[in-house]
């Protein structure tokens, strides 16, 4: 259930209500529920399917569902396959929103999100090695996204060149994402995981350049290491991001780096942990595409470099 009883913009200086942008007293229900079937015959199968049933005030019923079936080649490699469907109803921003000044209105006539995914994957295990890949494709129809486009009022005046929420045409995505584990609390605990995806342009806005896959990078890649020694753990993990377009220019590919230092030891019936952080270790300054408005081309992403010490104490 989607329920608001206030919405309020406050200029806290003088507490004043500037404006409630016609979210006041807005509600729609939904109700769902879920159930899902494990079958794993006494073979190198395994079925498993689940089904989410919802219904929306607005927007009726729905059944999406999610299957996967598994070979299991031998002990150490699995084979499988994945169908997944998703389903998301407009939100009462998406919906209703309307600024004091009619600059940004909502639509009441959105239809639903939807996606349709289909997975491949492989597992290997071995000793203190774990590695999956994972190719897959899916399919998006009806995503909500702000355009500029012309309002008609309930007086019939029509307002030009205003911002509204509306569906996009369908499009597509194809991608691969690589995990590697090495965990081996003798030595270290290791992490990479590797992600590519192309998503098609089928949603670009008619005389525009703008679609929503422009904004999204290729390659990503995270790593990690772990370490403990005696009563000490010491973690890096850094992050990467490829270079991607804005609605203006390209924002260049970035890197961040986070360290963790933590320390655990007794004291009395007491088990006490010190964890000391640095977070964008080199102060890194990553931006992402301003994709909303699009007036500028990009916004910040992460915080400055942050230094924090956290203190726990259990029984």
């Amino acid at each position: 259930m989607g329920r608001r009883k206030d919405y309020n913009i406050i200029q806290c200086s003088t507490n004043t209500i500037l404006a409630e942008n016609n979210l006041s007293n807005r509600s729609v229900y939904e109700y769902s529920g879920y159930a899902q079937l494990d079958w794993n015959p006494a073979t190198s199968w395994r079925f498993v399917l689940g089904s989410r049933f919802t219904e929306n005030e607005n927007f009726g019923k729905n059944v999406s569902s999610r299957g996967t079936i598994a070979y299991f080649i031998d002990k150490k490699n699995t084979l499988k396959f994945i169908a997944g469907q998703s389903f998301r109803t407009p939100s009462l921003f998406e919906l209703y929103f309307i600024t004091p000044t009619q600059t940004v209105f909502g639509t009441q006539n959105l239809n639903p999100e939807t996606a349709d995914t289909f997975e491949l994957a492989y597992q290997h295990t071995q000793g203190y090695f774990y590695i999956q890949a994972l190719a897959y494709y899916s399919i998006y129809k009806n995503k909500i996204h702000r355009i500029t486009g012309d309002v008609t009022l309930e007086d019939g005046t029509v307002l030009n060149n205003r911002n509204v929420y509306t569906n996009g045409d369908e499009f597509t995505a194809k991608g691969l994402e690589i995990e590697f584990k090495y965990l081996n609390p003798k030595f270290a605990n290791i992490y990479l995981n590797f992600d590519y995806v192309h998503g098609d342009d089928g949603d670009r806005l008619e005389g525009t350049d703008h679609y929503n896959f422009k904004y999204v990078p290729e390659f990503t890649a995270s790593a990690g290491i772990h370490k403990t020694i005696g009563g000490f753990g010491l973690s890096l993990i850094g992050n990467y991001m490829d270079a991607m377009n804005g609605p203006h220019e390209t924002i260049e590919d970035s890197v961040i780096v986070d360290f963790n230092l933590a320390y655990q030891h007794k004291y009395k019936s007491l088990q006490l942990k010190h964890v000391f952080s640095v977070q964008n270790l080199f102060d890194t300054q990553v931006t992402f595409p301003a994709y909303v408005y699009r007036d500028l081309n990009e916004i910040p992403l992460e915080s400055d470099r942050g230094i924090s010490y956290s203190f726990i104490a259990q029984f």
